[in-house]
């Protein structure tokens, strides 16, 4: 037996209902001020600095940097 009649779905109207199902529950500060740990590579902090000048400290490419800004604040 075949079927007499074939219906076809609409594509944008069955996704849209399961837009939904799919939404997760996420705490808003964890989408807000995320960073990475470090932000600024070894190349770009050399750049900076003049020719010129003498520096007092070696600049290691792993060494944890001082934030300037607050918690949660961009260093702009």
């Amino acid at each position: 037996m075949r079927a007499a009649v074939v219906v076809e779905g609409d594509p944008v109207a069955d996704d849209a209902g399961r837009v939904l199902d799919a939404l997760e529950a996420v705490a808003v500060d964890a989408l807000l001020l995320e960073r990475a740990d470090q932000a600024l590579n070894h190349a770009v902090l050399l750049r900076a600095v003049r020719r010129d000048e003498l520096l007092t400290q070696a600049i290691a490419t792993n060494q944890s940097r001082e934030v300037a800004a607050g918690k949660n604040e961009p260093i702009v």
